[in-house]
């Protein structure tokens, strides 16, 4: 419970931010910020690694948000530690019998 709260104050102050960037980029494309205060090339400082680790974050919370929320509308959990599928459930194609192939 405290992680989810926690995972969801970091996502808040993630959209907070990037609303905040929009709304200073569109004011400077539009013209109603003054040039003197932020610049075109202001935008283009920002380091590409720095952007691209800020999108992998954001797209992992909002992944363990949509797992979570299928969790309580399902009920069901995933495993993710285990690759594969349920051999149990097969029945084997020579002697008609579950749990192996």
């Amino acid at each position: 419970m405290v992680r989810d709260a926690q995972v969801l104050k970091i996502s808040t102050e993630q959209v907070a931010l990037f609303n905040t960037f929009l709304s200073i980029y569109e004011a400077l494309m539009v013209g109603e910020l003054k040039r003197e205060v932020f610049t075109a090339e202001d935008m283009y400082q920002v380091d590409p690694g720095d952007m691209e680790e800020m999108d992998l974050k954001w797209q992992m919370e909002m992944i363990t948000l949509r797992l979570k929320k299928f969790q309580d509308q399902t009920g069901k959990r995933l495993s993710l530690g285990r690759v594969g599928f349920d051999k149990s459930k097969l029945r084997c194609y020579n002697c008609k019998n579950l749990g192996h192939f």
